[in-house]
């Protein structure tokens, strides 16, 4: 895996020691040093006066940016042209001179619809100066606002544009006008807020010019969201999140000492919002399950929702070997695995403490790496708090070999525990390699059943044990009908709507003019974390393209452990969505995924371009849909 080069990006100070200790070789020897007994060597013909990298406001570095380097005159004016270079892919860039110049000189970075950037630097010491910058675009966005109804114009409304990682703001005038500069080249989207009315957004696609958009305002809808608990009683201090899923446009507020949320600016043609509802004493939303319908003809209403009193369990996870404590394992609620139940994380005391749990039996299953997996069940009432504690026993591996009937290996297939103890809480996963072998860690010492899912073969589950090799056989694909098959090259690709880590809802309908490469991987598959240095490939040539989106979707049922992933690489940052919640099951359903990795290219019109993607045909079949689109 290449992890040097993406880590240039990071910053440019890093780059500094490399820097000097080059620079520090090129110098002659000075007093206090013994010289070779030699001729010294001829100067250079060509000399570094400036280098540096340019990078968008993500940090991903630019290639062609124009790099000047002129004189300074004494009057401070920019003098002659001493020379001249670009970037290259990462951004980097090295301004060479015939000779060895000395002095003040003005360095100007420009790219075409992005704000010059001009330094002032010293040339010729020991030190080459380094320049770190970051583009901004020089584009205006103006507009005029009016009221949908009258078509008078409003005056005072906010409009924010997000453009790139920046938010650029302005005020309509008396007339309704709107002026904004700064925005960069690409997608932006227009929110334009004025007080009795609804929140509008509007997406720019592909600003490559000062460009005009119109927005109409229609009247405001209030929404009052009342919570109570089972005897009526209000609720204070609950985190209500509205969704409008039309325009995927939440609202969030915190219920008052009467229980009550007051969300205004509400578009009033919101025919349906979706209701979130956490606090730490009750039983929580896992999702956007609460429908709120307002009335169509008012403009002001009050919805009232019912909170269950939760339960509290609290304990230690220690070692069964030793009884010291267990720090990082994560304590997880829930009859089966799912990255959205209640959970926590054992402290350097191997303490935990899990609230939010619904009253009745719980159970309680704790993972973590170097121990076997420990599952218990406890009884939990309202408002009360139980004890749990555990003690873990070293893991287990479980190895294992999947092939057809008649013996051939089969490679690529997904192996997942479905059940343990009568439970479905293990999530234990892994993918079989070329030779068709598998290996899972941190398993329980006791059986527990896998299911294995080939391409175009039934699924076959089967009582595996750790510390035994485990035989698994497929029947053959030959001559029967595809169980599940991948999405097919020409087909429409399915609107599904994701959530990713960072809380950015993508829905694949809503991408319509972009070419979207999207990449179902998982941590534990090893052949999955093999392709990065391709996606990050992808990823430094088209991330600052509008027109172009990188989308990840992992099948790891535990989120912490693609965030994990996510630490260890900094130079991953284009989207990541995890767990069913986040629409991870309902996409790789849709797309027909039976195996890891898997990668699809969808282009413009909706449709697949190119399905099962490995290694460079990834980066190929981008650039092949790419190709003679504008780069700006």
């Amino acid at each position: 895996m290449h992890c040097n080069e993406p880590m240039r990006h990071a910053t440019s100070t890093a780059r500094g020691p490399m820097l000097n200790l080059a620079i520090a070789l090129s110098i002659p020897f000075t007093a206090g040093f013994a010289a070779p007994a030699q001729e010294p060597p001829a100067e250079p013909s060509k000399f570094v006066i400036v280098e540096g990298q340019v990078t968008d406001a993500f940090g991903m570095g630019q290639e062609g940016v124009t790099v000047t380097v002129r004189r300074k005159n004494p009057d401070g004016s920019k003098g002659d042209v001493i020379a001249t270079t670009s970037t290259n892919e990462l951004g980097d860039f090295a301004v060479h001179a015939e000779g060895r110049i000395q002095g003040e000189v003005v360095v100007t970075i420009s790219k075409t619809h992005f704000a010059d950037l001009v330094h002032e630097v010293t040339v010729g010491g020991d030190d080459t100066p380094f320049i770190g910058e970051a583009l901004r675009g020089n584009l205006a966005v103006s507009g005029h606002v009016t009221d949908a109804l009258t078509k008078q114009p409003v005056a005072g409304a906010k409009v924010v544009l997000e453009s790139g990682a920046d938010r650029l703001r302005g005020t309509t005038d008396d007339q309704g006008h709107f002026n904004i500069q700064g925005a960069s080249p690409g997608e932006a989207e227009l929110i334009v807020e004025a007080d009795r009315y609804g929140r509008e957004r509007a997406i720019l696609q592909q600003l490559q010019a000062d460009s005009s958009r119109d927005v109409a305002l229609k009247p405001e809808r209030i929404v009052h969201v009342k919570v109570v608990d089972e005897q009526g009683k209000a609720v204070a201090g609950v985190v209500v999140e509205c969704l409008e899923q039309r325009r995927t446009d939440l609202w969030r507020g915190l219920t008052n000492a009467e229980g009550t949320a007051t969300f205004a600016g509400l578009p009033f043609d919101a025919a349906v919002l979706a209701v979130r509802l956490t606090h730490k004493d009750y039983v929580a939303s896992a999702n956007f399950d609460r429908p709120m319908t307002p009335p169509t003809t008012e403009r002001e209403s009050t919805h009232e929702f019912t909170l269950s009193r939760a339960g509290m369990i609290q304990g230690r996870v220690t070692s069964a070997n030793d009884g010291k404590p267990v720090q990082g394992a994560r304590v997880v609620v829930g009859e089966e695995y799912s990255d959205q139940a209640p959970r926590d994380y054992c402290d350097a005391n191997g303490s935990y403490t899990i609230s939010g749990v619904r009253p009745g039996p719980a159970t309680v299953t704790v993972h973590v790496s170097g121990y076997a997996p420990e599952v218990k069940t406890s009884e939990v009432r309202p408002g009360d708090t139980s004890s749990l504690d555990f003690a873990l026993g070293p893991a287990r591996v479980l190895e294992g070999m999947v092939r057809t009937q008649q013996g051939a290996a089969v490679s690529g297939v997904e192996i997942v525990a479905v059940s343990w103890r009568e439970k479905s809480t293990l999530g234990l996963r892994a993918m079989t390699d070329s030779e068709g072998r598998f290996r899972m860690e941190n398993a329980p010492e006791d059986p527990f059943q896998v299911t294995v899912r080939g391409a175009n073969r039934d699924p076959v589950t089967q009582t595996v044990q750790a510390g035994h090799t485990a035989e698994i056989k497929l029947a053959s694909a030959e001559g029967r009908r595809p169980v599940a098959g991948i999405l097919p090259v020409g087909e429409p690709a399915p609107k599904v709507t994701l959530k990713t880590l960072s809380g950015e809802i993508l829905s694949l309908s809503e991408l319509a003019g972009k070419t979207v490469l999207i990449e179902f991987w998982a941590t534990w598959c090893p052949p999955c974390l093999e392709e990065l240095p391709h996606f990050l490939a992808v990823h430094q040539k088209y991330a600052t393209r509008k027109d172009f989106t990188l989308i990840s979707i992992s099948r790891d049922r535990d989120a912490e452990a693609a965030r994990e992933h996510l630490r260890r690489h900094p130079e991953i940052t284009w989207p990541q969505v995890v767990g069913t919640a986040a629409g991870a099951d309902d996409a790789a359903e849709s797309f027909g995924v039976g195996s890891l990795p898997e990668t699809f290219l969808v282009g413009p019109d909706g449709r697949v371009l190119a399905n099962r993607l490995r290694r460079e045909k990834i980066e190929q079949a981008v650039d092949g849909a790419m190709k003679g689109k504008s780069s700006e």
